[in-house]
């Protein structure tokens, strides 16, 4: 089938309902889980620190597999919490739609009796914090392949923040080659034991999300912008003093400090080097992007359907098969009114729309069973098989 009409079929399967899953507020109520534990790590004072975050979940959803944003608060490295009230909102707000959103908490603090070196001590704080970062999303790829509790699509994963909390988060995920980056963050990351040094949980998980969402955020330099598979929405003040909106200095108490590259170098940046980005510029805006109801309104609904088109309708993000279970096949694909599914081991099977929803459960045994697809609407459906030994998913095309 041609990538047209899959697309065709995709859009179609999500039907014309007033509110829709992901771009909607779907779910009265959020259920939250605090203070999980995803890591430890040295303080900058070298001793360790419990890494933690907090998980918010639509409160009754039966959704099988779901989309999760990770999100980390600002603060200049220094301050700031997991529970700012802000950061409580987003996550209320994005759980709502139904995702599943996690504020984590990072390493914080500098030693300010290096005052002398203040850029220094500040670079090093933005390391540990991506390297928390990164260890965040070790976490929940180890955690879906050890149950799944909180019932997350790995391969949909949002890493967003805010201030610092952008700055690593873009890091974490545009940044994957020390060897691009200036001589003296070189040094420095090296030091603290390498993108994945002190943070060390997880080794050998993925660090990957499929999107980043940016705001007021910036890279220590746009050379180290080595990753083009990861969607990207960002945005930013143009009298932002805090954060340079383009090339400029990261302030911290009011004086330039670090040199850095904004969002409005990051995102054309990653665009011309093919990757799928979108960049908001607000004129006269300054470092603080949420207090305006009107503009925070807007990065809102920009992000969700930014999202919506790169994360959750995107046909090319599969479910990352896990274990070691025999493959099921699935035929024929363009499916009419039935479809056969071969299974070498038994398995239960979850027949699920891209909206989340659970359209059929039952554990099959070895061999063919016949599937009865004649009462669905066109469109592309997932089939998840979860075995002692592991878990695999299929695409379904309803024609």
């Amino acid at each position: 089938m041609n990538k047209m009409l899959l697309r065709v079929l995709l859009l179609a399967s999500f039907g014309a309902n007033a509110q829709q899953r992901y771009l909607d507020p779907v779910f009265d109520s959020v259920e939250v889980t605090p203070n999980v534990v995803y890591g430890q790590a040295p303080a900058w004072t070298s001793f360790p620190v419990d890494l933690r975050l907090d998980v918010y979940e639509p409160q009754g959803d039966t959704a099988v597999l779901r989309p999760l944003m990770v999100f980390a608060h600002g603060g200049s490295f220094v301050a700031g919490s997991k529970t700012d009230a802000y950061v409580v909102e987003i996550c209320e707000h994005f759980a709502r739609k139904g995702y599943v959103c996690a504020s984590i908490s990072y390493r914080l603090g500098i030693d300010f009796l290096n005052f002398a070196e203040l850029d220094k001590e500040l670079r090093k704080a933005s390391i540990r914090a991506i390297q928390d970062y990164r260890a965040s999303i070790r976490y929940w790829h180890a955690s879906a392949q050890g149950g799944n509790p909180f019932q997350i699509d790995t391969n949909r994963i949002v890493a967003a923040g805010y201030s610092a909390g952008s700055i690593a988060a873009l890091h974490a995920q545009l940044f994957q080659d020390p060897s691009t980056a200036p001589m003296e963050i070189q040094m420095d990351i090296t030091a603290l034991g390498g993108l994945d040094g002190g943070s060390a949980q997880y080794l050998g998980q993925s660090s990957r999300a499929a999107a980043v969402w940016d705001m007021a955020g910036a890279l220590l330099d746009t050379m180290m912008l080595n990753r083009n598979d990861v969607s990207a929405i960002g945005f930013h003040g143009d009298a932002d003093d805090v954060v340079p909106y383009a090339g400029g200095f990261a302030t911290y108490n009011g004086s330039p400090v670090v040199a850095m590259h904004g969002s409005a170098w990051v995102m054309p940046r990653l665009e011309r080097m093919g990757g799928s980005a979108e960049f908001h510029g607000f004129p006269g805006a300054g470092h603080d992007l949420l207090s305006d109801g009107v503009m925070a309104d807007t990065i809102l609904n920009r992000t969700t359907r930014f999202l919506y088109r790169e994360v959750i309708s995107n046909p090319a993000l599969s479910l990352v098969d896990n274990g070691h279970a025999p493959s099921p096949r699935l035929y024929p694909n363009p499916a009419g009114s039935t479809a056969w599914i071969e299974l070498e081991a038994e398995a239960t099977v979850h027949w699920i729309d891209l909206q989340g929803r659970c359209l059929w459960k039952g554990t099959l045994s070895e061999g063919g069973h016949q599937l009865d697809v004649s009462k669905a609407a066109p469109g592309l459906y997932l089939l998840v098989f979860l075995s002692e030994t592991g878990s695999h998913s299929l695409r379904l095309i309803v024609e």
